[in-house]
Formats: C-alpha cells, sequence, structure tokens
C-alpha cells in the first residue's frame, strides 16, 4: 500500500471506500470526530500548560515584567504574580523522532521519567512527536522552542538543506539505537537547562 501523507498507527483499521467521493466524506465525518473529541478534552483540563515558543515568551515576559517592576503597583497583579512564583518548575523541551510509533512512545515515557525521577522540579515536555526522518519542520520547532532533537533508531536527515539549517541554528541532533545511551546523553544535555549552583570550597 502507497499514497499515505504519514504513517499509519500499528492496529489502525483499513477501510475501502466504493468511490473517491465516498472516502472523502467519511475523512470529513472522521476528522469532525477528531475535532469534537480534543476540544471536549481541552474544556476539561483545569490548567494551561505553555509549551514551546509560547512558554519561552511567558519566560521572558516574566524576567522583563520582574526588571522594570511592571505588575507591582495597586496590587493588581499581586494574586498572579504570587502564583507565578510558587511554581517553580523547569520546563525542557524537546523534539521527539522515531522508526515506529511502539518506539515512539516508549522514548518519550523514558524521557518524561528523567524529569519525573529528578529531585528538581523538572517538566520533560515533548513539543514535537514523530516517527520518520528529521525534517525541515523538525528542526524548526527545535529552534523556536530551544529544545534539542532527539532521535531513536535508524532515523536519519531528510536532506543537506534541512542538516545545514540545523548546523546554522545550532540546534541539537542526538541520534542513538541503544535506549540507555539516548537517556545518558539527555541527561547530559539537559543540564544546560537548570540553574548554575555555586559550590563554596575551602582550602587549607
Amino acid at each position: 500500500i502507497v499514497g499515505f501523507k504519514t504513517l499509519p498507527k500499528a492496529g489502525d483499521p483499513i477501510v475501502c471506500a466504493g468511490s473517491e467521493e465516498d472516502a472523502k466524506e467519511l475523512i470529513g465525518l472522521r476528522e469532525s470526530e477528531l475535532v469534537n473529541d480534543e476540544r471536549a478534552e481541552y474544556e476539561k483540563e483545569a490548567e494551561l500548560q505553555l509549551t514551546g515558543t509560547v512558554a519561552k515568551q511567558g519566560m521572558m515576559l516574566q524576567k522583563a515584567a520582574s526588571h522594570y517592576g511592571f505588575g507591582d503597583k495597586n496590587g493588581e497583579d499581586g494574586e498572579e504574580g504570587e502564583e507565578k512564583k510558587k511554581d517553580d518548575s523547569i520546563y525542557i523541551p524537546v523534539v521527539i523522532k522515531a522508526d515506529s510509533h511502539g518506539t515512539l512512545d516508549a522514548v518519550r515515557d523514558a524521557l518524561v521519567s528523567i524529569g519525573t525521577e529528578s529531585k528538581l522540579d523538572i517538566v520533560i515536555d515533548p513539543v514535537e512527536m514523530s516517527t520518520g526522518v528529521v525534517t525541515m519542520n523538525d528542526v524548526i520547532m527545535a529552534r523556536e522552542s530551544d529544545a534539542g532533537i532527539f532521535v531513536f533508531g535508524k532515523v536519519g536527515i531528510a536532506d543537506k538543506v534541512t542538516k545545514n539549517v540545523a548546523t546554522e541554528s545550532e540546534v541539537q541532533i542526538r541520534n542513538h539505537d541503544i535506549i540507555y545511551r539516548l537517556l545518558e546523553d539527555a541527561k547530559e544535555f539537559f543540564g544546560k537547562y537548570l540553574p548554575v549552583e555555586n559550590v563554596e570550597k575551602v582550602h587549607g
């Protein structure tokens, strides 16, 4: 079977339609159901988590407001400021690529576990996940969200142009085919997002 725009997930059913028009109508119904499900799930969320580029912009605005004293006058943003101070979580964005959907989910869970098992309040935030080669869209997403691209399995880069853009943008592409090596590399890479701790050493 050829002609897929995206790779199907393992276990996805294949539906045969009588004509192309019937197929398009069926796709439209499925997409409508998917949108409604996503909207319902979104409305149930109690908190909105900012990820990727939005989170980065939010942090920059927060730093600017703190530096110039915005939000402190008349106590207008007092409560909101207190809530932000309580959230000391360190969000680390990542782009994940793999050679299959099953592997993709396993790599995601393994990377996320680095944050949950850490003594620090770290949240590993997959801003993009997909199977197949590293594409230009993956590189752009990683660049805009200040993320690294973690690749597992026999997955390469789409073309030289994509590789050159990644190099020029200083986007790190970490490729491994052994999971524990990928995790060790990830821990080392995540270190750049952590705050610097001053250690006092007494000599003599």
